[in-house]
């Protein structure tokens, strides 16, 4: 099993995504839709198959950090490669 510090290197924000709120891996699924989904009720299986792209990983990752809490957490700005 991956390293908490390795778990929350999935954990990313780009400034030109979603405001620069948590994403996962540069995807567009924002942590913090995914942390809601959670504290309703979705299982870790439902949202594995409502989000093809999510891995157990990112849901683990996710699990560590606290929704009230998300605003405040710092994390590793990714600058995107825009093609064309």
């Amino acid at each position: 099993m991956p390293a908490n510090q390795d778990l929350l290197e999935r954990i990313t924000a780009c400034p030109d995504v979603f405001e620069g709120k948590p994403i996962v891996r540069d995807m567009r699924i924002p942590v913090e839709l995914i942390l809601s989904l959670l504290s309703q009720g979705a299982t870790h299986e439902e949202l594995l198959e409502d989000y093809p792209g999510l891995e157990p990983e990112d849901i683990r990752a996710m699990s560590m950090l606290s929704l009230p809490g998300i605003g405040s957490t710092q994390f590793r700005w990714r600058r995107r490669e825009v093609s064309g």
